[in-house]
C-alpha cells in the first residue's frame, strides 16, 4: 500500500541517510539538495533520493493519517528537517547569484534520524538564520561598494564575479575584455595590463574569497557527532570589490556615469 511504502521509504531514510547541502555548478536548487543513503545493502531500490522525491514523499505522509504517536514524531521530524534544509539551500544559492562565493566550496552533511546528542532542528534554524543575516551584509557591502565606485554600476553581479575572478590574469582573458568593450570600446587588453602594473597593491586586493576590509561573514564550519559543515579548500582567488572598483574606474573615468536598472 502506498502507506506502507511511504513509512519503509521513511524509515529508511531516517535510519540510513544523510542530508547533503551543497552547491551544483547548475545552481539549481534540485540539484544543491539530496539525500544519500550510507548503507551496503545492494537490495534497497535507492540509495539517493532528490528534492522533488523528497518532497513527493513528504506530501504522500502528510496525507496519511496514523493514530500511533511514534508514527507522528517521525514524520514530523522528516519535514521539519527538510524545510530547514531548503531554507538553508535557497538562501546558499542567493548568495552565489549575488557574487558572494565565500560558501562555493561548502557542504552540510546532516544525519537524517533523530540525534539525542543535540536538537538538529534548532541546529539547522541557526544556521539558516546566520546565512541569511550574511546575505543581507553583503548585499549591504555590494551596496557601498557600487555607491563608492561608479564604474561597478556598469555591471550585473553577475559580471562582476567573472571580473574578480578574471582581471587579475595575464593575458587578459577574452570574457574580460568582452566585457570591458560593451562599456568603452576602445580598451585593449594592454590597456587592462598597464593599468594593473601600474596599481602595484593589485595583489593586496586578492583573496579567496574576494572580501573588502570589513569584518565579513565567513563561511560556518562545525564538526558533530552526525552534523558536517566543511569547506574545500578553494581553487580560485578573487579580487575585493574594493580593488576591482579602483581598476574599473581608472579604465573608464571617461565615460559618463550611469547605472544599471
Amino acid at each position: 500500500s502506498v502507506e506502507e511504502s511511504s513509512f519503509a521509504q521513511l524509515d529508511t531514510i531516517q535510519s540510513s541517510g544523510w542530508d547533503v547541502v551543497g552547491l551544483s555548478p547548475q545552481c539549481n536548487i534540485e540539484d544543491v539538495v539530496n539525500v544519500k543513503i550510507a548503507t551496503q545493502n545492494d537490495s534497497l531500490p535507492k540509495t539517493r533520493y532528490n528534492l522533488d522525491e523528497l518532497k513527493d514523499l513528504e506530501s504522500r505522509l502528510i496525507l496519511i493519517t496514523s493514530s500511533k504517536a511514534e508514527a507522528r514524531d517521525k514524520v514530523n521530524l522528516y519535514t521539519d528537517t527538510l524545510h530547514s534544509i531548503v531554507r538553508i539551500a535557497e538562501v546558499l544559492m542567493k548568495l552565489k547569484c549575488e557574487g558572494n562565493v565565500i560558501y562555493n566550496e561548502w557542504t552540510l552533511k546532516c544525519q537524517c534520524k533523530a540525534n539525542p546528542e543535540f536538537d538538529c532542528k534548532a541546529e539547522l534554524q541557526r544556521l539558516a538564520s546566520m546565512m541569511e543575516q550574511g546575505l543581507q551584509n553583503w548585499r549591504q557591502e555590494v551596496k557601498r561598494a557600487r555607491d563608492t565606485y561608479y564604474a561597478l554600476n556598469y555591471y550585473t553581479n553577475a559580471q562582476l564575479l567573472v571580473f574578480r575572478e578574471n582581471l587579475s590574469k595575464q593575458p587578459c582573458p577574452v570574457t574580460v575584455l568582452d566585457l570591458l568593450q560593451s562599456i568603452s570600446p576602445s580598451v585593449t587588453g594592454r590597456d587592462v595590463s598597464c593599468c594593473l602594473q601600474n596599481d602595484m597593491s593589485i595583489n593586496d586586493g586578492l583573496n579567496d574569497s574576494g572580501h573588502g576590509s570589513v569584518d565579513f561573514d565567513h563561511p560556518v564550519v562545525e564538526r558533530k557527532k552526525g552534523f558536517t559543515i566543511s569547506v574545500r579548500q578553494e581553487k580560485s582567488l578573487y579580487l575585493t570589490l574594493q580593488k576591482l572598483g579602483d581598476v574599473l574606474q581608472s579604465l573608464c573615468l571617461r565615460l559618463p556615469e550611469t547605472r544599471i536598472q
